[in-house]
């Protein structure tokens, strides 16, 4: 690969699903992440919902690069924080991602939306299992 020849990017999708037995949402996504898509995706997907709260989450980031940005990031907790106040389960959020920049900044989500505990991990199974605990 020479100067000026650009590594083709995969272009972001996301699909968000229920999984009503488990309490878990799920968001499967590929390609490039464009932040305010996939942010906006979530916040409809979540709003859609007659009780967002009672949800678990799980996001399969592993197909993807780049990175959700931090003011994307406080648009999701602006989403939740009416929503958390008024409930009193501790509501669990699993990325399966190996980017170095979302393992570092995950533990900093928990002092944006406290009454959610974030955690990356290596494997989707990894990450299920520990929603499921």
């Amino acid at each position: 690969m020479g100067f000026g020849v650009k590594t083709p990017r995969t272009p972001f999708s996301v699909a968000f699903s229920v999984e009503e037995d488990t309490a878990i949402v799920c968001a499967n996504a590929s390609g490039l992440i464009d932040s305010p898509a996939y942010i906006d995706g979530y916040i409809a997907f979540f709003a859609g919902l007659p009780e967002p709260w009672r949800y678990h989450y799980l996001s399969d980031l592993s197909r993807c690069t780049g990175f959700v940005a931090y003011t994307d990031l406080m648009r999701l907790a602006d989403f939740w924080e009416p929503h958390l106040k008024a409930f009193p389960r501790r509501r669990k959020v699993a990325v399966v991602t190996k980017d170095r920049l979302m393992v570092e900044r995950m533990p900093r989500m928990d002092d944006l939306l406290a009454q959610t505990s974030h955690r990356t991990f290596p494997t989707l199974k990894e990450a299920r299992a520990w929603l499921l605990e």
